[in-house]
């Protein structure tokens, strides 16, 4: 005789009730632990007082095209208006100068500068102990890049800051690259 899906589940239903009745403490647990766990949660949610906030907050946007928002932090950490590039030649030295050409054109004292370097070592070298804004590593291989040679479709390149954090305020005192895990700091969750 075969049994219907109706039969089987009134049968789970009675094994599950025969087996919550014979482990009584479990099931006084499963259902005391949820009801301890939301109770907390209310009591906890009652203490805190709520901040309404009847405004929107509205952040002043980063400007790129210009160095401005740069200037009190240039005074406070003491680096230069300069920019670095590699490889050395005429055409990177054109692409580099029309950059450097725009970022000035919004900056009242136009502070901004570059030097070029003959390979990415030699910059990097230079950017770890100087106080150059940044850097910018074309690819080396473009150090024999003529000004009549067409220029590569896909223009890649890297910019390279310093190793020392501008604004460390709330951070650590450098990259710490060296490290696997950043340890914990409190600073950085609570600023």
């Amino acid at each position: 005789m075969a049994t219907s899906n109706w039969q089987k589940f009134v049968l789970l239903l009675w094994k599950n009730w025969i087996l919550q009745k014979r482990h009584y403490i479990q099931t006084l647990f499963e259902i005391l632990i949820p009801v301890l766990c939301c109770s907390i949660l209310l009591l906890v949610r009652a203490l805190v007082d709520p901040e309404y906030v009847d405004r929107n907050s509205v952040f002043k946007p980063l400007e790129t095209d210009r160095l401005t928002h740069l200037e009190k932090l240039a005074q406070e950490k003491q680096f230069e208006f300069k920019l670095a590039y590699s490889p050395q030649n005429v055409v990177l030295e054109q692409i580099v100068q029309e950059a450097v050409r725009s970022l000035n054109a919004n900056d009242p004292k136009a502070r901004l500068t570059y030097a070029a370097f003959a390979d990415a070592r030699a910059m990097e070298s230079v950017l770890a102990e100087s106080t150059f804004l940044a850097g910018v590593e074309f690819a080396d291989s473009w150090a024999d890049l003529t000004a009549g040679a067409s220029m590569p479709d896909n223009l890649t390149f890297a910019v390279r800051f310093p190793s020392e954090l501008r604004d460390d305020e709330f951070q650590f005192s450098n990259w710490v690259t060296n490290l696997l895990v950043v340890p914990f700091s409190p600073r950085l969750r609570n600023p």
